[in-house]
Parts: structure tokens; sequence; C-alpha cells
């Protein structure tokens, strides 16, 4: 939670878009501090690339209620894609 309050939040601040700051927390803790805004930077190698890429997928997954399977380290998502902010179906 320290690197979201720390990083996180700023970076959402700077770029306008809030999950920034997940990204941003994750990178801080893959990497370090300097390395923030890493998920967003032209430098990075295929690999940071590669890491940072899983997570957002991972993170996109959940936020759209995706399914954890434990046993094949993925996840299961639904069929029809809602938005963070948008109502559950009835």
């Amino acid at each position: 939670m320290q690197y979201f309050k720390r990083y996180g939040i700023e970076e959402a601040k700077q770029t306008g878009q809030l999950e920034n700051a997940a990204r941003a927390a994750y990178a801080v803790y893959n990497a370090g501090p300097a390395e923030a805004k890493r998920y967003r930077a032209t430098h990075s190698t295929a690999r940071e690339k590669k890491v940072d890429g899983a997570f957002w997928d991972m993170y996109r997954g959940f936020a759209n209620h995706g399914e954890p399977d434990l046993q094949e380290c993925k996840l299961i998502t639904h069929s029809v894609r809602r938005r963070m902010d948008s109502p559950l179906p009835s």
C-alpha cells in the first residue's frame, strides 16, 4: 500500500488515468522507485515489457470480474467484458 500511496497516486495524477496508479505501484515493487514510469517508457527491455504486460493483463482480468485458476496460474475471464464503473447485471 505504501508504493501505491507514495508513487501510484502521483502517477495517476500526472497521466490522468486512475488505473496507472496500480501500474506504477507494481513497477516500483518490481524494480524500485526510479522505475515508477517504466510501464510507459519506450526504453524498457523486452523482459520488462513482458513483466509489466503480464501484470496489466492480470489487473484488467480482475477488474473485469475474472476468476483465478490457481492450478493453471491464469485468469478465467467472462465473455462479456464490463467496465469497472458499469453496473452489475440484474
